[in-house]
């Protein structure tokens, strides 16, 4: 009920409030006590809660301000990590379509991994996932992208099939290749996005990417999401900030203001006792005077 109520964020401010409340209300039932009864001792401990509360309640919306400011950065960083993909993807796959405007002759190319032989003995189409992409470029005539698969050099990544034409005769399929980890770990270098952030790529639930080895392990719960759609395949960026980026854009405030608030709350409330302990002093040495007279 509490999660999905509309006032679920101000319970925190009510529950300051109602404390305000009731020891403004109890502060003020003892002034209205007669002077001549005894001075209620009590009286420093609500004095205490009263300004350890406001205390509280600045350092809270220190806090809470100070994380929000933080959310927003790693929201803008997500968001900046799914474009940035995306453009590079976009604008790689246009680069891909030009190269088969012109069908007057047919030029047969292939440039292997960096350093990795080439597995030429290897059919393109002996795997499932594969021929299913293929299939799906050879019939609708679109450039097709297959489904996360292992490469024979080693390594994961994903196939871009680029069907050739020539007239309505199919004449075989330009193919882009790339490596996951080599793609994410080259553009996510881009901005400090892998200096300054864990980063979790999912597809469809499954993970394909991640530059923490420790996924259950985070310093925060302040994560942010960001979903990028290329070539029909849709990928959701999961970033949450390292240590040295959140007390990178932290302060000391709130620290400072409840270390002082704690300090004054401590000082209010001693020195609301001694001036209500001189007061029953003060009672009792009339009380005494009107005695012997």
């Amino acid at each position: 009920i509490v999660s999905d109520s509309v006032w679920s964020f101000t319970l925190g401010m009510a529950l300051h409030t109602a404390l305000f409340f009731v020891v403004i209300g109890a502060y003020l039932f003892t002034f209205s006590l007669p002077e001549k009864g005894k001075t209620p001792l009590w009286l420093p401990i609500p004095v205490f809660v009263l300004v350890l509360g406001i205390t509280i309640s600045f350092w809270k919306g220190t806090e809470d301000y100070q994380r929000q400011e933080i959310q927003s950065l790693v929201d803008a960083e997500a968001r900046y990590a799914g474009n940035l993909t995306e453009k590079y993807l976009t604008d790689l796959y246009k680069a891909l379509d030009r190269v088969i405007t012109d069908t007057s002759s047919v030029v047969k190319w292939r440039t292997t991994l960096k350093d990795i032989p080439a597995a030429s003995s290897k059919a393109i189409d002996e795997e499932s996932r594969r021929k299913a992409a293929i299939v799906r470029a050879i019939q609708s005539r679109t450039p097709q992208m297959t489904d996360l698969i292992e490469f024979p050099q080693g390594g994961m990544g994903y196939l871009y099939l680029n069907p050739l034409y020539i007239g309505p005769k199919y004449d075989g399929l330009l193919i882009g290749s790339f490596d996951i980890n080599d793609l994410f770990n080259d553009l996510l270098t881009q901005g400090g996005i892998l200096t300054n952030f864990w980063v979790n790529i999912y597809e469809k639930d499954v993970l394909i990417y991640t530059n923490n080895g420790h996924l259950d392990v985070y310093p925060s719960k302040l994560t942010a999401t960001e979903t990028v759609e290329v070539a029909g395949k849709s990928w959701r960026f999961e970033l949450n900030p390292k240590r040295p980026f959140i007390a990178a854009h932290r302060s000391n405030l709130p620290q400072i203001i409840l270390i002082i608030g704690g300090l004054v709350a401590m000082m209010t409330g001693l020195m609301t006792y001694f001036s209500m302990s001189a007061r029953q002093a003060k009672i009792d040495a009339d009380r005494a005077n009107n005695a012997k007279s």
